[in-house]
């Protein structure tokens, strides 16, 4: 990778707003709470024991991606429909998936308003999560400390057409060894809590905040 001086992370712009979203103030605190919620339940153990047409959910998925289309599904069941946003949430997809499905005439419409609940979470939880990664880059800059940003946001401005298309939990970040301590109370500083970790350089070179 390469240092990423906080690029695009300033307002997200109107265009780069998830489907039919007018901008924060259009998001309810319901679906972001849901979102939040999701982030701690037991979908992350969800299997693809649901099939579609004799398909395991994860092709299901697949091809909705690659085609765009959702013209084959017809009337899903609620059921199915359900269990595929599951799964497309535990792969992290759900945002990206209804971006391509837009583009195009639905079929399923009852997955599409599905997915749009989710999609504008996402959008939601960019928006809030930027404004803190923004001010944290700004604040190390002026300390004279060069944070790597990496994986996951990283990938999600410079990469993806939109952000928020790519969903992550955090963002990571990489610090000379020398500016550690300074990072410390800097994060400290600006309201960031260390989360209990094992000690010890051998065990972990990665802290949670």
């Amino acid at each position: 990778g390469r240092l990423v001086e906080n690029r695009g992370l300033e307002e997200l712009p109107a265009e780069h707003r998830p489907r039919g979203c007018g901008g924060a103030t259009t998001m309810t605190a319901a679906i972001l709470a849901r979102r939040e919620a999701h982030q701690h339940s037991d979908r992350s153990r969800t299997t693809p024991a649901f099939r579609w047409d004799g398909q395991p959910l994860d092709n299901v998925i697949a091809s909705l991606l690659n085609t765009g289309s959702d013209e084959f599904l017809g009337a899903m069941s609620g059921e199915g429909v359900a269990a595929l946003v599951d799964r497309a949430w535990y792969h992290g997809v759900i945002p990206l998936l209804h971006d391509r499905l837009s583009r195009t005439p639905a079929s399923c419409h009852n997955l599409i308003e599905k997915l749009r609940d989710e999609s504008r979470a996402a959008g939601m939880w960019e928006l809030r999560h930027q404004k803190v990664v923004h001010g944290l880059g700004q604040t190390l800059t002026e300390a004279g400390i060069q944070a790597l940003c990496f994986k996951g946001t990283a990938l999600a401005y410079q990469i993806y057409e939109k952000p928020y298309l790519r969903t992550r939990s955090d963002t990571d970040l990489l610090v000379a060894e020398d500016d550690l301590e300074r990072c410390r109370r800097l994060l400290s500083q600006s309201g960031f809590v260390r989360r209990p970790s094992l000690p010890g350089e051998q065990v972990s070179a990665e802290e949670s905040w």
